[in-house]
């Protein structure tokens, strides 16, 4: 063959363009079964690693949500017992003589609960997988009373719709990124392989 026109499809034989054809179909099949190899538990793992990743972001949301007194279903915080519990002007002057950190937020007569004595509640969150979801949680609600206090709450823990938005879209694109970038890697390992089983023809 001419090499000068070597790369023209126009001087490739009948038989070298149907051999040329198999050769595409059949990279393009590993293609498709390397696509096919990226398997939901993969996907799944990948999620869920990425997540974890940006626990702190998920902690910080929820730390800020509970101080605005917002819901994870975008309602104000709300009891199972009652009404949104707020500060008597006693606990203020309780706080105000023993509070053990008082940087943390003041207690107002007649402001919502802020949830900062100790600091012990708002500090220690943390999030764990739960079957195909993830929970927020804290290790500083204590026992009894103080336990039964927080799980009084139906709406505390969580993230409104807004902040899931914004992380689940964050994640989504990582792991599509990450898959995405896998794909194209291996469609440049297939077309350097087609560039040389071609150039065995001319």
């Amino acid at each position: 063959m001419d090499k000068r026109n070597k790369s023209s499809w126009a001087y490739f034989s009948y038989k070298q363009k149907n051999y040329l054809k198999k050769i595409i179909m059949d990279y393009i099949q590993l293609l498709q079964k390397r696509i096919n190899s990226i398997s939901e538990n993969a996907i799944e793992r990948d999620i869920f690693d990425e997540f974890f990743k940006l626990e702190k972001v998920i902690v910080d949301m929820q730390q800020n949500q509970i101080s605005q007194h917002q819901g994870f279903d975008d309602a104000p915080l709300q009891r199972k017992s009652r009404k949104i519990s707020r500060y008597k002007s006693s606990t203020q002057g309780f706080a105000d003589r023993n509070d053990p950190y008082p940087s943390l937020l003041p207690k107002r007569d007649g402001d919502p609960y802020n949830f900062t004595w100790g600091g012990d509640f708002m500090s220690n969150f943390r999030i764990k997988r739960q079957n195909k979801g993830l929970e927020l949680f804290s290790t500083g609600t204590g026992s009894g009373l103080k336990e039964a206090f927080f799980e009084d709450y139906k709406n505390m823990f969580g993230l409104n719709s807004e902040n899931t938005a914004t992380i689940e879209n964050e994640v989504l694109y990582y792991v599509f990124e990450k898959n995405l970038n896998n794909i194209y890697k291996w469609v440049a390992f297939l077309a350097v392989r087609i560039f040389h089983r071609t150039q065995m023809l001319c």
